[in-house]
């Protein structure tokens, strides 16, 4: 009985990588994408310490091993948070170990826009190295990808995930794997040591036997079953119940949350786990009691075999002693009498022993008739065996001649009437099954009853080796009936999936024709302002997401097609040209879904980027009441100039991009009118007048911009005016008190003064 399948016994423990996990270097929180991908999100690290890349490929591996097995075939998308001072150095191992390791497909990786300009540079050279797809996208376009229920909301949705609850239910959940491991291994060892136990050969060896099966049967009943599904219990509470009080956002809403189905898919296990529990002690405690009424069976025959013995040894003395003092009849009255004594004492005691060997005798009974019991149900059970044996193999003759329902007699029969020929091949099966399955069962008992009376002697015994030989001649017989059956079910199967595919095939296409493509063709506007097309765009979203059924539609008819053509079950050409058409129309409208995507986008960013430029349009209209005034400093006044040329720059850089835009917008509008062969000129016109109004004011603004210069170079000059006016009147206070201190001067100093006196008057003049 090996353990369960599951990440646990396969070898991977959160305990041992416990550092790593808490570290929350990778979250695995269920999440799924719009493709059922399962999701894991990278969070972003402020430091740029390295992750040891030992324990992130233990890591990588741990989560692919506790993802739910039936998504992993479906690839695994990874999200890398660059914000925050995330530097490419982290990120760069974390590819790197899932290019070399990570034994899943990676079909995405999303890395959020690093803030750095520098990161964001390193980050898109080097990713075009790897073998899954990089893409570099804003937090806000994960939506795209994704539902935003199904994002953390540490990467801006709404799905709430608590790392630590996380860790602490898979470790719980490990440990108990573990323990209901470790309680199945007893199990086992305990029926090895009952199966393999020797015969007792005495009344000693037959107690000792019973008293180490009695012990048995406490170590049996200290391994508690009962507490491990009281764990599965709670651990199913914690599991399904984990939204039940759930806390609220900022805004005041509920945050969404459903059960972990990484987690949930163990439960099922967990359960199965618990049934096995149940059921292998239950078979252990009836092979106990059996082992327990061969010991006290065998105990009986040992006790009596040592009570027969004792018996026929007491028997045999005293007929000696009879035998040998027969004819001894004294040779005087006093020595007769001592012999009458001595007879009278023999006749006396072989009275009384009289009542143990009755009491032996009838434990002899009850043995042999134990055995005769034995001995009457292995011969019942011997013709119950030969009885459904040879009814097995007399219906045999006539079952193979008509296995269920010939598929050559269900050409070109509808879906339902198909349906009913599966049914009633499944019901013939049904039939031979169960002969053989009773048939096999009875045969199984008779080889173990075999095995308990002949002991290690079994394979030695004509009547097993017949038992063998009847039981491989029926195992072949109901083998080779089953191949002929199951081969005609996989062709009734494969019309009825032929049935199926021609139908779906319709089905897709006439979706295409009758809704899709209309519907294209209805929804062709892009609104007239941001709010409006912001709207479109969550609906043309939604259309997307039935679409996607469309197209996982399409991809099962590939697969199917292929399957049917492998099989032979249709005509290949024409087989072959209709998923062609399929393939054409599928394609073609997943091209005007992704051109409506994309003109829905532009439209978006050009009216967002059209309002942004109006209004700083209106900002630039209140500049000149500024530029009016003139500062004190020339500083200001330069740098006021420097903040001129800065706008006009911007400005122009903007109005290049908006109007980049616009004729983005038009081309893709122009685009939609042949492709669709649609009227959308209404939406062309407006795009025309908004562009017309932008380029209508740039160049009002340009006009202006000479003028704004005159008033900027009017002020520098004012303002380098005023400072020499500054300067000067600075200069001839200064004189004047210089002036002032030469009256009381001495004549012989007089020279000295009149040359300080012309330097003064040269500085004042040459200001």
């Amino acid at each position: 009985m090996p353990p369960p399948e599951n990440s646990v016994a396969r070898g991977a423990r959160a305990e041992d990588i416990i550092h790593v996990l808490r570290d929350r270097v990778a979250l695995l929180p269920g999440a799924r994408d719009r493709d059922n991908r399962p999701i894991v999100f990278v969070p972003a690290k402020e430091n740029s310490a390295q992750i040891n890349p030992d324990h992130l490929r233990n890591l990588l591996l741990y989560l692919y091993e506790v993802t739910s097995d039936d998504v992993k075939e479906n690839g695994f998308v990874f999200v890398i948070d660059m914000r925050k001072g995330t530097t490419w150095n982290v990120v760069k191992p974390v590819l790197k170990c899932l290019q070399e390791f990570f034994p899943g497909t990676v079909t995405a990786v999303l890395i959020i826009k690093p803030d750095n300009f520098w990161e964001k540079h390193k980050t898109s050279v080097s990713t075009g190295k790897y073998k899954f797809d990089i893409q570099m996208i804003s937090i806000d376009n994960l939506t795209k990808y994704m539902d935003a229920g199904q994002i953390v909301r540490e990467f801006g949705g709404s799905l709430f995930y608590d790392h630590e609850d996380w860790l602490d239910l898979r470790v719980d959940i490990e440990k108990l794997v573990w323990r209901s491991s470790e309680i199945l291994r007893h199990f086992e060892k305990y029926s090895t040591l009952m199966s393999s136990s020797d015969i007792p050969v005495d009344v000693v060896k037959a107690e000792e036997a019973i008293s180490k099966h009695q012990k048995l049967q406490s170590l049996i009943a200290s391994l508690s079953v009962e507490g491990v599904e009281a764990d599965v219990e709670q651990l199913k509470k914690r599991i399904f119940n984990e939204c039940e009080y759930l806390p609220v956002s900022s805004n005041g809403s509920i945050l969404h949350s459903t059960s972990n189905p990484d987690l949930s898919s163990i439960f099922p296990h967990l359960v199965q786990l618990t049934k096995t529990l149940a059921r292998t002690r239950a078979e252990i405690s009836c092979q106990w009691e059996l082992k327990k009424q061969d010991l006290d069976q065998c105990y009986q025959m040992k006790l009596f075999e040592k009570d027969a013995e004792s018996a026929y040894q007491w028997i045999r003395a005293r007929c000696n002693q009879l035998s040998h003092s027969f004819t001894i009849t004294g040779n005087s009255e006093s020595d007769t009498d001592r012999l009458l004594t001595e007879h009278k004492d023999l006749t006396n005691g072989v009275d009384k022993y009289e009542i143990s060997y009755n009491h032996v005798m009838d434990v002899g009974r009850r043995l042999h008739k134990l055995q005769l019991e034995q001995r009457n149900r292995l011969l019942k059970l011997t013709f119950n065996v030969h009885q459904k044996c040879n009814l097995f193999l007399k219906n045999y003759g006539n079952w193979i001649e008509n296995v269920g329902v010939d598929p050559s007699l269900v050409m070109d029969k509808s879906h339902d009437e198909l349906n009913a020929f599966l049914e009633e091949h499944d019901s013939f099966e049904q039939v031979f099954e169960n002969v053989y399955s009773e048939a096999y069962a009875d045969a199984t008992q008779l080889s173990k009853m075999m095995k308990k009376i002949y002991g290690e002697n079994v394979g030695s015994a004509q009547s097993y080796k017949q038992l063998l030989e009847l039981i491989q001649r029926i195992t072949h017989a109901k083998r080779n009936l089953h191949s002929i059956w199951k081969s005609r079910r996989e062709s009734i199967h494969y019309r009825m999936s032929s049935a199926i595919f021609s139908s779906d095939m319709r089905s897709v296409i006439d979706w295409l024709e009758q809704h899709g493509e209309p519907f294209l063709r209805r929804k062709i506007a892009i609104g007239q302002d941001r709010v409006s097309a912001t709207s479109l765009s969550v609906n043309h979203e939604n259309f997307r997401n039935v679409a996607m059924n469309t197209y996982r539609n399409a991809n099962q008819l590939f697969t199917m097609a292929a399957e049917l053509k492998n099989a032979g079950e249709v005509n290949e050409e024409e087989t072959t040209q209709a998923l062609l058409e399929l393939r054409r129309k599928i394609d073609s409208f997943r091209k005007k879904v992704d051109m409506r995507t994309n003109l829905l986008f532009i439209a978006s960013n050009f009216f967002l980027h059209y309002d942004e430029i109006m209004a700083w349009y209106c900002k630039m209209d209140d500049r000149l009441a500024s530029l009016s005034v003139v500062p004190e400093s020339v500083e200001e006044c330069e740098r006021n100039k420097e903040k001129l040329q800065s706008e006009n720059d911007g400005t122009l850089q903007a109005f290049a991009r908006v109007i980049a835009e616009a004729n983005q917008l038009h081309a893709a509008l122009q685009q939609q009118r042949v492709v669709l062969n649609v009227d959308n000129s209404e939406a062309i016109r407006h795009v025309e007048n908004l562009a017309r109004n932008i380029e209508n004011r740039q160049a009002a603004e340009k006009d202006r911009w000479s003028s704004q210069r005159i008033y900027l170079n009017a002020a520098c000059k004012v303002a380098v005016f005023l400072r020499d006016c500054s300067e000067i009147r600075r200069q001839l206070m200064s004189w004047s008190e210089d002036l002032k201190g030469l009256k009381h001067s001495v004549s012989n100093k007089a020279d000295v003064v009149m040359h300080y006196h012309r330097q003064n008057t040269e500085s004042v003049r040459s200001v």
